[in-house]
């Protein structure tokens, strides 16, 4: 069926409905929903991304989803020291520091 036909069948049937005053449940709202449904993988995943907030990209995502791919020092990054040693012990804690830093850390405990 051509185009033209289907418009004039779509049309003539719009206005029975509209003279019969027939509720149709299935709006063009509903249409418009499901056509982009429909279309939505046509467009390039950034231009659809483009669209949303960051927020509304991450909301649903894990944190092991967010983090995902990020570097250790991005990960790190604007946290307080206290933050990034927040839950290790202090063997864990003096297991990988330099022996720089554990001369420092004696030398402010003899001071306190």
């Amino acid at each position: 069926m051509n185009q033209p036909k289907l418009s004039t069948i779509v049309q003539n049937l719009f206005e029975i409905y509209q003279l019969e005053k027939i509720d149709v449940s299935y709006t063009i709202q509903d249409y418009q929903i499901d056509y982009v449904r429909d279309h939505l993988n046509l467009l390039p995943t950034d231009e659809v991304l483009n669209h949303y907030s960051a927020e509304d990209r991450l909301n649903g995502l894990t944190a092991k989803d967010r983090l995902n791919g990020l570097t250790a020092k991005d990960r790190l990054n604007g946290l307080t020291a206290v933050d990034r040693l927040n839950g290790l012990t202090a063997d864990e804690i003096l297991d990988k520091a330099s022996p720089d830093v554990i001369t420092k850390l004696k030398q402010k405990i003899v001071q306190h």
